[in-house]
């Protein structure tokens, strides 16, 4: 399993390129998969300590099934094993989520980077709770807790980080943003 340890310089943050006429309501078959390969080994050879790709700039939730796996194979692919990778597995729910996390685990992903289900907002034991579930049930797979104050309408702040350095002990760092700091910084949250 990828540990803090192991990422190291520039995490590149990288979109997930879209076809001409992905905007359209009917829509499919909507990633470039040929700019994707392109923009990893750039990214490689640009000297990226790591990727993270499917957060909010790669539309994790919004992707249909089909692009999902599309991307994440293509992505995994070129990569191959060359940095860690980290892979959103974000969705509306947590069988959802589970799915999405076995499929690129086997697809060689170092670790996931993982929000709240985005339905309804959580409180700060559903939050906990779901990073302990997560954890339990791939004890062996890397969660980079995903926290987006703004995308998941949830704080962040250090009672959550504290309950989940006690229940989900694979959870091995976060992207932190709060609202109204584009940086990501923690200024007053800070752990």
């Amino acid at each position: 399993m990828l540990t803090a340890d192991e990422v190291r310089g520039v995490v590149a943050v990288m979109p997930t390129p879209a076809k001409e006429g992905a905007e359209r309501v009917d829509a499919t078959d909507t990633v470039n998969l040929d700019e994707t390969a392109r923009l990893v080994e750039q990214l490689i050879k640009d000297g990226a300590g790591s990727i993270m790709a499917l957060g909010t700039t790669g539309e994790c939730a919004t992707l249909s099934d089909e692009d999902y796996e599309k991307f994440v194979d293509c992505l995994l692919s070129t990569v191959r094993g060359r940095i860690p990778t980290f892979v959103g597995t974000t969705a509306l729910g947590t069988q959802k989520i589970a799915q999405r996390i076995k499929f690129v685990k086997e697809l060689g992903a170092s670790a996931t980077l993982l929000g709240i289900p985005m339905w309804q907002p959580a409180t700060l034991d559903m939050a906990v709770q779901h990073y302990a579930d997560i954890s339990k049930a791939f004890p062996d797979f890397g969660v980079m807790v995903y926290a987006n104050a703004r995308a998941f309408r949830f704080p962040f702040g250090v009672d959550f980080w504290q309950g989940v350095a006690k229940k989900a002990p694979n959870g091995n760092g976060g992207e932190v943003q709060q609202p109204g700091d584009p940086q990501g910084s923690l200024g007053d949250n800070e752990p």
